[in-house]
């Protein structure tokens, strides 16, 4: 009668095949004793990586655990060398299995997926987000300035001339002007009074007539 060979786990981490009968094989792998048997691994670098041993060709198979490969299942399956990660995500391998840690603006079990930093809606005052990798820009309505749009402009060029204090509005600004100015930005001066008027000059002419005209009546 043919035999096939399953592997016992002995002490110390020791291993040996042991020949049983094809028939014994079969009754034992149909009540599941074979399983047991069989359940220990080839290698102490792998235990209980091959579950069970099976008749082939060559006269036995190892059958592995998912994660291992190989004769005797001694090989762990890289599960990175498919690089699995996108977007430049570091691969870290396990047994049967493979974690990707992602870079800035990624997420996923494979980092395919782009992070939408305007999904908290970041820009105020009703500025519009356009969505980047692990950035967004913000478009400001008139009036309004800054990463988030959250900043009043229209005094930051100091539009008030002479001293004058610039209030901010809702894309519009008012200048309070000191004494003596006015105008949109404080750009005039109020006009002061002017000295008075001079006296017209004496006229030697008129002056000569009227001597004349009172030396006439004197006489």
């Amino acid at each position: 009668m043919s035999s096939v060979s399953i592997c016992t786990r002995r002490a110390g981490n020791q291993y040996t095949l042991r020949a049983v009968s094809a028939l014994f094989w079969r009754v034992a792998s149909f009540t599941g004793l074979a399983t047991r048997l069989g359940a220990c691994a080839l290698t102490a670098t792998a235990p209980n990586a091959c579950q069970r041993l099976q008749r082939s060709g060559d006269g036995r198979t190892c059958l592995c655990q998912p994660g291992y490969t190989g004769t005797n299942c001694e090989i762990n399956i890289n599960e990175c060398a498919a690089n699995p990660c996108k977007n430049n995500g570091t691969c870290t391998d396990s047994i049967n299995r493979y974690t990707c840690s992602c870079q800035p603006g990624y997420s996923g079990t494979n980092c395919d997926t782009n992070i939408n930093e305007c999904a908290s809606n970041p820009c105020q005052n009703n500025g519009t987000c356009t969505d980047g990798i692990n950035s967004y820009t913000c478009s400001c309505q008139p009036g309004y300035g800054g990463t988030n749009c959250d900043t009043k402009i229209n005094c930051a060029s100091n539009p008030c001339q002479n001293n004058g204090t610039c209030t901010d509005g809702i894309n519009n600004y008012t200048c309070r002007c000191q004494p003596g100015y006015n105008g949109t930005t404080c750009e005039n001066s109020k006009s002061a009074p002017g000295p008075p008027a001079a006296r017209a000059p004496r006229v030697p002419v008129l002056e000569s007539a009227c001597a004349a005209l009172c030396a006439l009546a004197a006489d």
